[in-house]
């Protein structure tokens, strides 16, 4: 077969000739192989350089050559010129991290912006050799060791089971024009050292490597689809979704084995490093209350579950004072508490979780709703005796993320109401208020106060 048919055959977006397709080619023989063999093949393309101003006259050169095949080849041809060393000055990456960054950003945008089903890239076996061999020696999973994937959203690199010989054959039997970039010769980055001195020595003892490994890839890829599937299938298994939280049962957790790996698995995707690992276990055998951060999560214990949140964002003001009625205070994202006197005293008042009836002749105004705090205290209604709200928090069986988020609504510095959970025992209108209501106030209103919940 062919290079041309075998590369035709790689990928189905090459049999959809209605498919637009982008090329970045920065003007080496892998970019202008890889688009000689689009042309050839008659494919929708279009061409994007990157000049990065590093090499002064060749980097213009390099624009240059693009430019010309471009219109050779009776395409367009995108280019645009960055700052780079301003910009790695700025940010205080590497010059490759920050190359990177700077050019998918720009292809994204042509990607949205023209409509092209596909990037495709000129990265071929041997960058996916040293890719693989430089995660390995960094340390690795499995990810790594699978090296470059041949697909990533709308990338496609179709070229990484060529070797870079068969590129330089195919170059040379087309004429095909390309630049050389001196920077590549020297081994001033680590990938450049393995390419010029670590690969030609391991070439001598196996001679068919970038074959060996391109292969590696293939399997490492295929147990990566395994493994991943086992964790998706045991965080379906582990995990209890409520609300903005996750809970998970410790006894359950610590059964998984190797436990290192799991914990790792389960919690990668909340930002957890392999260095919090062993932190994380001793949390796991603590008691509830206990916390730790990972990335911008919290893991905290609640009795036998290990509970994941988002620590609570407090708006700037934790304090609002009510002055007039009827109103409504936004309190949260997904909760306001709304205030109104009722006149419709010949119904029957009943107290719930999220509606209570206060006793205006107890109020002093103006009102204040805030978080509560340490040394918080009141009478909850039924019970008729103080209590700190700590202690009714513990006796509710509140965990560390429903006890931040709770508010209250107080009078003259005496709570009213722990908002969502009990009324004050001294607010409460009382049976034989209830039934003189002419004594309960001059404007013969009871207070309404009532938590709305956004449920979305």
């Amino acid at each position: 077969m062919s290079l041309l048919k075998h590369f035709l055959s790689q990928h189905s977006a090459f049999q959809n000739k209605q498919h637009k397709l982008l090329i970045a080619v920065s003007g080496g023989i892998d970019s202008m192989v890889l688009l000689h063999l689009c042309q050839s093949a008659q494919l929708d393309i279009a061409v994007a350089h990157c000049n990065f101003q590093l090499r002064e006259r060749e980097s213009d050169a390099d624009e240059e050559l693009v430019k010309q095949t471009a219109k050779q080849y009776g395409i367009t041809c995108y280019t645009t010129k960055f700052e780079t060393e301003k910009i790695i000055a700025t940010e205080k990456k590497g010059v490759q991290e920050v190359a990177r960054n700077l050019r998918y950003e720009w292809f994204e945008h042509l990607l949205a912006e023209h409509h092209f089903a596909y990037l495709l890239t000129g990265h071929h076996a041997n960058d996916n050799a040293e890719t693989m061999l430089f995660h390995f020696c960094k340390g690795t999973g499995i990810k790594g060791l699978r090296g470059i994937p041949i697909t990533n959203k709308k990338t496609i690199r179709p070229l990484l089971f060529i070797s870079k010989e068969a590129l330089v054959a195919y170059a040379t039997e087309h004429n095909i024009a390309y630049r050389n970039d001196a920077s590549n010769e020297k081994n001033i980055y680590t990938r450049n050292a393995l390419r010029l001195d670590v690969f030609p020595q391991l070439k001598k003892i196996f001679p068919t490597i970038e074959n060996n490994m391109t292969e590696n890839a293939i399997r490492f890829a295929e147990i990566e689809q395994v493994y991943e599937a086992y964790f998706v299938a045991l965080k379906k298994k582990l995990f209890q979704y409520q609300g903005n939280s996750i809970r998970v049962s410790i006894p359950a957790l610590l059964k998984q084995q190797p436990l290192t790996t799991s914990l790792y698995e389960l919690f990668k995707e909340f930002g957890i490093r392999e260095k919090q690992i062993q932190e994380l276990f001793k949390l796991l055998h603590t008691t509830s209350g206990k916390n730790m951060l990972i990335g911008a999560y919290r893991l905290f214990i609640s009795r036998s579950y290990l509970v994941i949140d988002k620590p609570n964002l407090h708006p700037t003001t934790d304090t609002f004072l009510i002055d007039q009625i009827p109103v409504q205070q936004q309190i949260s994202t997904h909760e306001q508490v709304q205030f109104e006197w009722t006149s419709s005293i010949e119904q029957e008042i009943e107290n719930n979780t999220y509606k209570v009836f206060v006793n205006p002749t107890e109020l002093v105004f103006p009102l204040c709703v805030r978080r509560w705090k340490a040394g918080d205290y009141f009478y909850p209604l039924g019970l008729g005796k103080k209590k700190k709200l700590k202690k009714f928090f513990a006796d509710k069986k509140l965990n560390l993320a429903e006890k931040e988020n709770v508010w209250v609504v107080e009078s003259n510095k005496k709570i009213i109401w722990v908002i969502g959970y009990c009324l004050d025992n001294r607010f409460a209108i009382t049976p034989k208020q209830m039934s003189n209501r002419e004594g309960l106030s001059l404007q013969k209103q009871i207070l309404c106060i009532q938590s709305i919940q956004d449920k979305k």
